[in-house]
């Protein structure tokens, strides 16, 4: 399954130094959460990421990008037990709120915006 969110805007030079400044801090903290309106997306950062970067000046026009990338891991197995006890299965989870005022993890029912694109993890 892949989710994806993407917005492609022109912005303000500052806006760009906030959202690498709570990138930094979502690395620092091992987990990057980005948002937008109903939608959010939480990657798990692993030890190690591959890291791509270019840098072009062509005809007046400057382009730098950067591209991080990394695996996400099997969930594990659930581990082999041998014992004379029964263990009490888990409670179900509980169901997700609805998307209310843009701040609710689960976008389910919740209108894209413009420019704005859903699809499944890579």
């Amino acid at each position: 399954m892949e989710n994806k969110l993407m917005v492609e805007e022109v912005m303000a030079v500052s806006n760009v130094v906030g959202y690498l400044e709570g990138l930094v801090k979502g690395f620092k903290e091992g987990k990057i959460v980005v948002e937008k309106g109903c939608e959010s997306l939480v990657l798990t950062l692993p030890e190690f990421v591959d890291v791509e970067v270019e840098a072009k000046l062509k005809k007046g026009k400057a382009k730098f990008g950067l591209e991080l990338s990394w695996t996400i891991p099997a969930p594990a197995e659930d581990p082999l037990t041998i014992s004379s006890q029964e263990t009490a299965p888990a409670p179900p989870a509980a169901p997700a709120a609805p998307c209310a005022s843009g701040t609710a993890a689960d976008a389910k029912g919740c209108a894209t915006a413009a420019k704005t694109k859903t699809n499944a993890p890579a």
